[in-house]
């Protein structure tokens, strides 16, 4: 499932859901009096969408111009630009969210970031308030006793130290992580299963208008 903001200048963000849970969650709206929750609520760390040389969004897509297809086999792509969500002063080219999502429990973002000068590019996975995390060769385990989230990305290293419970939040662990900054794409691999998937580099550097990559 991929709602596609609410309150918050959040457009493009992700939530992956199972078995009535939101094991990756945006907590975005939380508290507008001035305490640490508004921090947080304000703040660039609180959504599931790439944070850019330390600068979340400023805006809001004017219309939910999102293009999604059924490629076939169980397979379905959505892709949304978000460009004009970023402040101007960043210079950015383009910000395109691509998403593939299989009817097996895979789905695998690619974020397009392109700009003259791209310092830095920082995630922030948020999830659920009752789940435990472990971080082990380089997946990330989102659990609960009847269904375990493995997330991962090829382009920076996961460890256990990624993984906190960010001021202001409300109990949810965080995965904070920070991808390469030269990369054109930036992916990001999220399985429900008892296993994590076999996925290399090589599977997901690809064109992201095509579908020829292969996960197993």
């Amino acid at each position: 499932n991929s709602p596609m903001g609410h309150l918050q200048k959040d457009s493009g963000t992700l939530l992956v859901g199972s078995r009535g849970r939101w094991l990756i969650d945006d907590p975005g709206y939380q508290q507008y009096i001035k305490k640490t929750e508004r921090e947080f609520t304000l703040g660039a760390t609180a959504h599931n969408t790439p944070v850019i040389n330390g600068h979340a969004q400023v805006e809001k897509l004017s219309e939910r111009n999102v293009a999604i297809d059924t490629l076939g086999d169980g397979l379905y792509r959505m892709a949304v630009d978000l460009t004009a969500c970023y402040d101007a002063s960043l210079g950015l080219d383009l910000v395109k969210r691509s998403v593939w999502l299989k009817d097996d429990g895979l789905l695998v973002v690619g974020d397009q970031i392109s700009g003259a000068h791209i310092d830095r590019v920082n995630y922030y996975w948020h999830g659920h308030p009752d789940a435990a995390w472990w971080v082990a060769d380089n997946w990330a385990q989102i659990y609960f006793p009847d269904v375990t989230l493995w997330v991962s990305s090829p382009q920076t290293e996961l460890k256990n130290e990624l993984v906190d419970r960010l001021p202001g939040s409300r109990g949810q662990l965080t995965l904070c992580a920070e991808t390469d900054k030269t990369a054109s794409i930036h992916w990001w691999v999220f399985a429900i299963g008892d296993a994590a998937p076999d996925v290399t580099v090589g599977d997901l550097c690809m064109d992201v208008n095509g579908d020829s990559f292969l996960i197993s």
